[in-house]
């Protein structure tokens, strides 16, 4: 995983996206690859679903450099958050207790 995380900011420092772009503007591309992939999801295209994971895996990597922080930081902090949320699963979605905080 590491060498496509390397991979994936070799590609943005050599684009000039790491330099040559701004969180709040680059959010946006995260924007457009979720949107292709609710739609890859809604006509149950395999190939699309991977491809826009992929690319908003990306996204998510770049701004996380940007940032000055790694993915895996920013994962680690989430499920530090998440694990022992309390909820329950409705309509398909997983929601989390109510904490008066």
């Amino acid at each position: 995983m590491k060498n496509l995380i390397n991979r994936a900011l070799i590609w943005a420092y050599e684009k000039g996206i790491i330099h040559g772009s701004k969180p709040d503007i680059h959010v946006l591309k995260t924007y457009e690859q979720t949107a292709k992939l609710h739609n890859a999801i809604i006509n149950k295209d395999l190939d699309s679903i991977e491809k826009h994971i992929g690319g908003t895996l990306v996204t998510l990597i770049i701004h996380a450099e940007m940032n000055c922080l790694t993915i895996e930081q920013c994962l680690e902090t989430a499920l530090k958050e998440i694990e022992p949320r309390e909820g329950e699963m409705i309509n398909g979605l997983f929601v989390k207790q109510s904490t008066n905080n």
